[in-house]
């Protein structure tokens, strides 16, 4: 993807993976304008553009995250910044059921988030897909979707590469203008990467950790 000169090299190394990964979920789901949908792990890289984009559609977008990101997320577009729930078998916190559901978290979570849907509404599975059809035949009849950015590489035709490419360029432009806000970055020495992934790991800070080589 070509780099708009107003663009870092490093906000723009930190983008793709990122960025191309909010944006291929959102395009799994039907645009609707006025519907509401839930990001399940909204406070990690993807959550941070999958925010900002799918407000930009015109969703009413609610996230799941820990509470520590409520006020970042509330900015990027969120009108409503949920806390990860002690009881996943309690009542839902929220009386409406959702349009669509994006979670960026694990498989283990697609069985409680799918209850929150609404009839014919849809499931994106970022990080693991669901193990099993999580209702029954002809019941809530919502659509199961996966996001994997490698999927290309095998399956993919020059359509598929250009479409890719055109819509991370577009996203690029949109990060040097400011229409899309780009994430802090967390910048560590190459030679105290072993130290950073344990911070990331513990995920004990906000922002995109980058590698710096000498």
């Amino acid at each position: 993807m070509r780099i708009p000169d107003a663009l870092g090299a490093d906000q723009a190394a930190a983008f793709p993976c990122p960025g191309l990964t909010a944006w291929q979920a959102l395009e799994k789901i039907p645009t609707r304008p006025g519907e509401t949908i839930l990001i399940s792990g909204a406070g990690g890289s993807v959550g941070h553009y999958l925010v900002q984009l799918a407000a930009q559609r015109g969703f009413v977008v609610h996230t799941l995250s820990h509470p520590r990101h409520a006020g970042r997320l509330e900015t990027l577009g969120a009108t409503r910044a949920l806390a990860e729930p002690e009881d996943r078998q309690a009542p839902w916190p929220v009386a409406d059921r959702y349009y669509a559901i994006v979670d960026a978290v694990s498989d283990e979570r697609c069985d409680w988030l799918c209850r929150q849907l609404r009839a014919n509404g849809h499931f994106v599975a970022i990080q693991g897909r669901a193990q099993h059809w999580p209702n029954p035949p002809f019941a809530q009849a919502f659509s199961l979707h996966e996001v994997a950015l490698g999927a290309l590489h095998s399956w993919g035709d020059d359509r598929d590469w250009q479409h890719l490419t055109h819509h991370g360029e577009t996203l690029l432009t949109w990060l040097a203008d400011g229409s899309l806000s780009g994430e802090s970055l967390v910048e560590t020495p190459f030679e105290q990467l072993n130290h950073s992934l344990t911070r990331l790991k513990a995920r004990n800070f906000s922002g995109k950790m980058i590698a710096l080589f000498n």
